[in-house]
């Protein structure tokens, strides 16, 4: 496939079935991110999948949080859209209004707030973590 063609038919999935996906297809999404650049080829993360029974008490957990409004504890702070740049704060916030016009019609009959506390009912969940030396230059202890 031509890259232009990729880009073009790329689409974001927002909500998903609970269908299990095969372990070796997401090893091969994982064989596919290592191919991704990075600084001097450090590759500094790790990847961690999160499948089956540990799934869904991570799912639960994060249903109890969303309903509690526990709030998150980043080890970075979240950015609220208001402090981006111009730019990517426009587009956020034509995201936020018109995020009717991206969703399919199965999405919205399904309820965006609780596919968000459902953890958009994915099969497999990736966790992306990266020392904090790679990001701050310091070690923590």
């Amino acid at each position: 496939m031509e890259t232009k063609q990729a880009i073009e038919d790329r689409h974001s999935v927002r909500v998903f079935t609970n269908k299990d996906v095969e372990v070796n297809k997401l090893k091969g999404l994982v064989k596919l991110a290592q191919k991704a650049p990075s600084w001097v080829d450090s590759q500094p993360w790790k990847i961690y999948l999160v499948r089956g029974k540990s799934l869904a008490k991570l799912k639960e957990l994060h249903l109890k949080n969303s309903k509690t409004d526990r709030s998150a504890a980043p080890e970075w702070p979240t950015m609220h859209r208001v402090n981006w740049d111009e730019f990517p704060r426009d587009n956020m916030a034509k995201l936020n209004l018109h995020r009717t016009n991206y969703l399919t019609k199965d999405e919205l009959d399904s309820g965006w707030a609780e596919a968000q506390q459902n953890l958009y009912y994915a099969p497999a969940v990736f966790y992306l973590t990266i020392p904090q030396i790679a990001v701050t230059g310091q070690f923590t202890i």
